[in-house]
């Protein structure tokens, strides 16, 4: 009867022990990636963004110590966060953390030194509303004598914690020169946003020389007109 007891509790024991020892322990910290522009930029008011991603979910995200308000999926973290540059580099620190609580890290920077500027420049032509059948955003651009491309990007203002992921790069033809140039973008059938959506967007020009981003513009989308 004894030797029954413990064999018995050997068995107990064993089969405690086992998913301890072979449990597969999760080690791999998220990946970490964020875009930075690599060339000086015009404003002072930059929007560092990008995604990190972990198997088993990313819990958040800091830049400089900061924690970050981002969207989250499964295994993906979205996030965008507005910083004030100063004159010269710029270091920015990105911390990620697993659900597992890996920890991984990433530095990026950015060159501010609007006394030594001489990329394009853009000003935002601000809206408030927009029919939904007719929706157009406009800028103005100065290349400054340097050959531009112009990108937009807009996103849904309830996802304001989700980076400008829609839109469209180089759309428009390269422009060059040292006037200021119209810029208007009309959104076609297979853009246009639905009637009550709130719509975040911001134009880029980007040259040889630097990027210049336009202020954050914002509009309603109401019912179309016929």
């Amino acid at each position: 009867m004894r030797r029954r007891l413990f064999l018995l509790f050997l068995l107990v024991s064993f089969s405690t022990l086992v998913p301890k020892i072979f449990a597969i322990t999760d080690i791999t910290p998220p990946q970490i990636e964020c875009y930075p522009d690599e060339k000086p930029v015009w404003n002072s008011t930059y929007y560092l963004q990008g995604m990190a991603v972990d198997e088993s979910g990313v819990k958040t995200l800091y830049v400089n110590g900061e924690n970050v308000n981002a969207t989250k999926t499964e295994v993906h973290l979205f996030w965008v966060k507005k910083v004030t540059l100063i004159n010269g580099v710029n270091i920015f620190n990105i911390t990620a953390i697993d659900n597992h609580n890996n920890i991984s890290n990433e530095t990026v920077t950015v060159t501010y030194t609007p006394d030594q500027y001489q990329g394009p420049t853009i000003k935002l032509i601000p809206v408030e509303t927009q029919p939904q059948n007719n929706a157009s955003i406009s800028c103005i651009v100065n290349p400054n004598g340097y050959n531009t491309y112009i990108y937009l990007s807009y996103a849904n203002s309830q996802n304001n914690h989700t980076p400008f992921n829609s839109g469209r790069g180089g759309w428009w033809p390269t422009m060059s020169g040292t006037e200021d140039i119209l810029v208007t973008f009309h959104f076609d059938r297979n853009e246009q946003p639905n009637v009550g959506q709130e719509i975040d967007y911001i134009f880029k020009a980007s040259n040889s020389q630097g990027v210049a981003y336009s202020k954050i513009g914002h509009f309603n989308v109401t019912d179309p007109i016929y």
